[in-house]
């Protein structure tokens, strides 16, 4: 039966064995038979979309214990080899265990994919070159049903390509749709369909190189990850809140999370982003399988933004709502998106649940010569639109602003009244000569068209 399940696995090729059986007094082979040879030249498929070619390998098979040496094969032109493989029989099974190391190995993205038996739709492996040692256990039946399966395998990858369908540009603006890695050491863990992945290495996402560490952990349920990911010679901004990094600096960005498998929805448990005296901080950002914020617990800013001003804001989860809090904040960036008519307003439907936002900044920049002190009130978000909004604080010398927002089923009236004209006046290049005094504005929107009116 042993070379019946040699003969099974090879389909072209030559095998030559030397066997000693003996025989009992009724005629039956003993358990001592030894069968001695080697496989040349051999072709095997043992998985549909798998093919082994070029096979070589010495054999040695004692009762139930097969010891296989010298192996070496060839797949999609990339030769194999493994110093030794066991097998033991085991009532209707093989316990099959061994080890190789290998060499400048070269996989693209359709034989990742065949290996992987997954599809990533969101990049694509151009290439990679590595160099990968492995140890491996596992269970065969007599129907090649594979179970227990145990991989341990270092690898060293020297260089990898990968095409990303992801825009990275308003982050990294100096990023291409090309990512390469370079100079990786990876430790991979296969058992008990829990597959473990920790590395780091050079990353090319930039002009100049960076380094990445990173920590994947996968069960049938979750896909855990932790990564840091150091910025040195690089840009990296956030537009958003009006931050570049200095060039000068090294800057840290830190993401720990976990994906739920069946539900698709992304638990980020902690965003961190370091630079000298720059933070931001983001804990437990929930993401639904559409990539829509469901909730944040908190959010912490300290830092300097582009025109040099304190930044110092945090937002905390209370309830269903949130309370903003802050010291120094610079609010043009605000006032600006509230202003705005935005056309694609699609782009900026971010969450998933309507909210109300309560807000309290002890001292909020208009721009570098306004200065407002408590700005007090809430934004109110449906749909990821403000349906409402009272937003009220005093200029230094004690002259008022107030912004309001309120909503209908089929109109949203927007005012704006503030007693000092010139920081919202100075936004709009088109408007000449009308910085002192105040402001009054007033919008109504019905079914998409805004009329408004500008006092100043």
């Amino acid at each position: 039966p042993q070379i019946f399940i040699l003969e099974k696995f090879v389909k072209k090729g030559y095998l030559i064995a030397d066997i000693n059986l003996k025989f009992d007094q009724k005629g039956n082979i003993k358990d001592d038979f030894i069968v001695k040879g080697f496989v040349k030249d051999s072709e095997v498929k043992p998985f549909k979309k798998i093919n082994l070619s070029k096979i070589n390998f010495i054999f040695n098979i004692k009762n139930n214990k097969f010891e296989f040496k010298d192996i070496n094969l060839s797949y999609d032109d990339n030769d194999l080899k493994f110093p030794e493989l066991r097998l033991i029989k085991q009532k209707n099974e093989f316990l099959i265990s061994g080890k190789n190391k290998n060499k400048n190995l070269v996989l693209d993205d359709k034989r990742f994919k065949q290996l992987l038996n997954y599809d990533l739709s969101d990049i694509k492996i151009e290439s990679a070159e590595f160099d990968l040692e492995n140890t491996f256990s596992f269970k065969i039946n007599n129907k090649y049903k594979i179970d227990n399966l145990k991989i341990n395998s270092l690898m060293n990858l020297k260089n990898s390509k990968i095409v990303s369908s992801k825009n990275l540009k308003e982050f990294f603006p100096e990023s291409s749709e090309i990512i390469e890695l370079s100079d990786h050491q990876i430790q991979i863990e296969y058992k008990k369909n829990l597959l473990s992945i920790i590395g780091n290495g050079n990353v090319h996402i930039q002009k100049e190189k960076d380094n990445i560490k990173y920590n994947f952990s996968k069960s049938k349920k979750n896909l855990k990850f932790d990564t840091l990911l150091e910025i040195k010679k690089n840009p990296f901004n956030l537009n958003f809140l009006n931050f570049k990094k200095d060039q000068s600096e090294k800057l840290e960005i830190t993401i720990l999370g976990n994906k739920n498998l069946s539900s698709n929805e992304i638990n980020f448990k902690n965003i961190s982003i370091k630079e000298k005296n720059n933070k931001f901080e983001v804990k437990n950002l929930l993401l639904s399988k559409k990539y829509k914020i469901k909730s944040i617990s908190k959010v912490n800013l300290d830092y300097f933004d582009n025109d040099l001003f304190k930044n110092q804001l945090s937002i905390k989860k209370k309830d269903k709502n949130y309370l903003l809090d802050s010291k120094r904040f610079n609010a043009t960036k605000i006032i600006d998106d509230l202003l705005k008519d935005d056309k694609n307003s699609e782009s900026k439907k971010i969450f998933s649940k309507n909210f109300k936002l309560n807000i309290k900044i002890k001292e909020a920049f208009l721009d570098k010569d306004h200065l407002l002190e408590d700005l007090d009130g809430y934004l109110t978000f449906k749909n990821s639109e403000v349906i409402d909004a009272n937003l009220a604080g005093d200029f230094s010398d004690k002259e008022r602003i107030n912004f309001t927002i309120r909503s209908t089923s089929n109109e949203k009236i927007t005012t704006l009244y503030s007693d000092l004209a010139k920081p919202f006046v100075n936004r709009y290049k088109f408007i000449k000569g009308f910085e002192e005094g105040n402001l009054d504005f007033h919008s109504i929107k019905q079914n998409d068209v805004s009329n408004s009116k500008l006092i100043i």
